[in-house]
């Protein structure tokens, strides 16, 4: 069965919530700013920056329509964060923790729709 759009935002945000209230969620929030963090080949780097909150956004705007849009959003947040940080960083670390976070949470979230 199709879930309506309102209660399909609905359960997303429950496992945006989630991620944006781990430990580490604050760092992934909101966009990053390469000239506040010294940072000024990003853009080189990531060509599709996402952040939570851009995710969480269009989440309340409607903007997506199915689920995979919205996995493939979020989890573009921590590759991001990955590919330009490195897997053995300490970004690196936190993105995986919430990837597999994220990875969790959504796999519940299919299960139940």
């Amino acid at each position: 069965p199709q879930m309506t759009t309102r209660k399909f935002s609905q359960k997303c945000l429950a496992v945006l919530n989630k991620l944006l209230n781990d430990p580490y969620g604050w760092v992934f929030k909101d966009p990053v700013d390469p000239d506040e963090l010294g940072i000024p080949d990003y853009f080189d780097v990531v060509k599709q920056p996402m952040d939570l909150g851009q995710v969480k956004r269009k989440l309340e705007n409607g903007e997506y329509h199915d689920l995979s849009s919205f996995e493939n959003d979020t989890k573009l947040v921590f590759t991001n964060a990955i590919l330009y940080n490195g897997e053995d960083s300490d970004v690196g670390d936190m993105a995986k923790d919430l990837l597999n976070l994220f990875d969790k949470e959504f796999k519940s979230l299919v299960k139940g729709h």
